[in-house]
């Protein structure tokens, strides 16, 4: 494991990965969910060219949205981060308004010490999607941001696929839930995106009745709407961290080389780690 909760803002947990490699300064960032009660964004940060999954490389930050900081006076938790142009953007459910999706900037050049500024709900709950969180955006050309995003439901977290004009929305639900993710009556969430129209990549969590246990799988589309997922896991709980949940897989290519990230949850103790493996797949597991 690579981060643990060792700050008092982290409480018992730190969960939900969210790494990017800045290469003009040589330094991997990773935001990341820290604390259980009162859960907000956290960053730390490792050299480019040393390695990830070496938890000794790593320096914490500590909070740097939501409980009071940053302009956020409640929680910010199940967020995820995309950049651009030297902009971080970072999207979390809206802890006031119910289940919208909020969208807040930071100059990267800022970092670690991010002013924020809010962007409003880039996407609304619709249909049986009551809840968002944890999406995932990538930019497939001029004007066109695709993002998968996870939403509680009735009964459970599932993965749906949205569309946007620009990082800071409005994006608008295109389908909900998307097929292919599914095992069983299982929830699918936790959504990574990678690839390019026609080719597209995602790592998710998935169990196969109700919410946990889960392991971390992987499928590819062509549309984003219809997935085919590879039959094995990609990640399997195997840690005495991981007791119900490898859950929120991430990656970063840094001058090291590419890491895989993801959190180790015990859910009945309100505990989580971060792990990391430089390895393709813990099948994978070291």
């Amino acid at each position: 494991m690579i981060l643990t909760p060792t700050l008092s803002t982290e409480e018992t947990a730190v969960q939900e990965p969210s790494p990017y490699y800045d290469a003009s300064t040589d330094t991997l960032w990773m935001f990341y969910s820290g604390g259980w009660a009162s859960p907000s964004l956290h960053l730390a940060s490792c050299s480019g060219d040393a390695d990830p999954s070496d938890s000794a490389n790593w320096t914490k930050h500590g909070r740097v949205l939501g409980q009071g900081v940053g302009g956020v006076a409640g929680p910010v938790v199940h967020s995820t981060v995309y950049v651009e142009s030297g902009t971080v953007y970072v999207y979390a459910p809206d802890a006031v308004n119910g289940g919208n999706l909020q969208c807040y900037s930071c100059l990267l050049a800022d970092l670690p010490a991010p002013t924020w500024t809010l962007h409003g709900t880039v996407l609304a709950p619709s249909g049986s999607a009551t809840g968002l969180v944890n999406a995932s955006v990538v930019k497939a050309g001029a004007g066109d941001y695709r993002m998968m995003v996870e939403s509680s439901t009735a009964t459970q977290w599932q993965t749906g696929y949205a569309t946007g004009t620009s990082p800071t929305g409005p994006f608008t639900m295109n389908t909900f839930p998307v097929t292919g993710l599914q095992i069983g009556s299982g929830t699918f969430g936790g959504p990574w995106l990678d690839g390019a129209a026609g080719a597209w990549r995602l790592r998710y969590h998935a169990s196969t009745t109700s919410n946990i246990p889960t392991s971390i799988y992987e499928a590819t589309s062509t549309d984003l709407i219809n997935w085919t997922r590879a039959p094995a896991p990609l990640i399997v709980r195997t840690n005495a961290s991981e007791v119900d949940q490898v859950a929120d897989y991430a990656s970063a290519t840094s001058t090291f080389g590419a890491t895989a990230f993801w959190d180790g949850m015990d859910n009945p103790h309100s505990a989580g780690v971060i792990l990391a493996s430089t390895v393709s797949g813990r099948n994978l597991a070291s």
